[in-house]
């Protein structure tokens, strides 16, 4: 009997080891889980920031001045977007462009948009739009705003989608035409101009036509620079990286032979 009560219990031991085993591995997923979207988030600068009031388009001047390399994409409405004081304390730039619609007033409406890249820091589009009963400089017949006349402008990709002197191997760091087109589309589609700019690549040529008004050409201006930016520090860093590893391999025969 003594021996059947012993068999009794082991078993119930292993029974109760086995909810004990699922729960520890439900937990190793959550915490794997949980680590890959802290990973996800690591290139969202964090700020801290004491706001005395005043537009949108200032609080995210601000924002680029306390953060690091803060890329910041804003329509023309976000001077007229009026913000109350605040204090940040080591907050993403994501969390704090997000907050401004629940505390912006009630006639304009603001959303925020982030656009990752693997070759650089994110990109922040915030779009302003106008309740149905707020009449703005952007929203008013005949105004300065809507008539302001558009021309073309030509930017040169060849920098973004070829290869340069002094690429080596793996170093070429280069990006897809559909890639930059796609970034230009999006910044161009935030905004809330009146005019429907128009974008022409020529890819034999690598050349970007743009026909729009003067603030959106400044806005392909910024997109492409602030792209050909990240290449132009991603190819640095190949660059030294191909030099560190050429002098380890130089410096390996070298010192077999001196032994």
């Amino acid at each position: 009997m003594t021996s059947m009560n012993r068999m009794l219990a082991t078993g119930l031991g292993l029974l109760a080891l086995v909810p004990l085993s699922v729960r520890g591995l439900a937990a190793q997923e959550a915490g794997a889980q949980q680590a890959k979207k802290v990973s996800s988030q690591a290139n969202d600068p964090v700020v801290s920031l004491d706001f005395a009031g005043g537009s949108l388009a200032k609080f995210a001047a601000a924002l680029r001045e306390v953060g690091d390399d803060v890329n910041i994409v804003l329509p023309s409405l976000a001077t007229e977007v009026d913000l109350p004081a605040l204090v940040l304390s080591r907050a993403s730039v994501e969390s704090a462009l997000k907050s401004i619609g629940s505390i912006a007033s009630e006639d304009f409406r603001v959303e925020v948009a982030t656009l990752r890249s693997a070759l650089g820091k994110p990109v922040y589009a915030v779009s302003v739009r106008p309740t149905s009963n707020k009449r703005t400089a952007a929203t008013t017949p005949n105004t300065q705003a809507n008539d302001q006349p558009t021309r073309v402008d030509v930017f040169s990709l060849k920098f973004l989608t070829s290869t340069v002197p002094g690429d080596i191997g793996d170093g070429a760091v280069t990006i897809k035409p559909e890639t930059i087109l796609t970034a230009v589309d999006t910044g161009l589609g935030i905004g809330s101009g009146a005019s429907e700019p128009v974008i022409r690549y020529h890819q034999d040529s690598g050349l970007l036509f743009i026909k729009g008004t003067g603030l959106e050409i400044a806005l392909v201006r910024q997109i492409l620079r602030n792209m050909e930016n990240d290449v132009r520090r991603l190819r640095e860093a190949s660059k030294l990286e191909a030099v560190m590893q050429k002098k380890q391999a130089t410096a390996g025969p070298k010192a077999n032979q001196a032994r």
